[in-house]
Formats: structure tokens, sequence, C-alpha cells
């Protein structure tokens, strides 16, 4: 009722590549496993997308539209 003309869209979170997390680490001492997979990425997008769907409001599910492509990880990471 404050914004009656705000419109609200949910975008899921991208794909993970768990390659390019093991060699470009964000911490200083990786322990040989990535601190973002690609597997947990994906729960969250499905989550995103079903409290969008029970909301009744428009999604973006990047994590599946950007693994369409064959080449996603040089394409668009």
């Amino acid at each position: 009722k404050r914004w009656p003309t705000t419109h609200v869209l949910l975008i899921t979170p991208p794909p993970i590549d768990e390659d390019a997390r093991l060699r470009y680490p964000y911490v200083e001492n990786p322990e040989g496993l990535p601190e973002r997979t690609n597997e947990a990425a994906g729960e969250y997008a499905r989550a995103c997308i079903a409290v969008a769907t029970e909301c009744r409001i428009p999604s973006i599910d990047l994590w599946t539209k950007m693994q369409q492509s064959p080449d996603w990880k040089k394409d668009y990471l």
C-alpha cells in the first residue's frame, strides 16, 4: 500500500563454476573445497522460484537459463 507502483521481481543466483572457485578462492587459505557450490546455488534457485510461484510474482531463473548454453562457464562467468 505504501508504494503502489513498485514491482517486485525475484532473480535466482547464477550457477557456480566450482573449478574456477578453487583456482581463484576468496579466502587466503583454501581447504581444497570451493566456498560455494553449484549444487547449493541450485537449491537456492529452486527455493527462489518456489517463493515467486507461491507469491505470484515474476521471476527469472538465471541458474537454469545460463546452464542451457554448452559453454556457460566461458560465455557468462
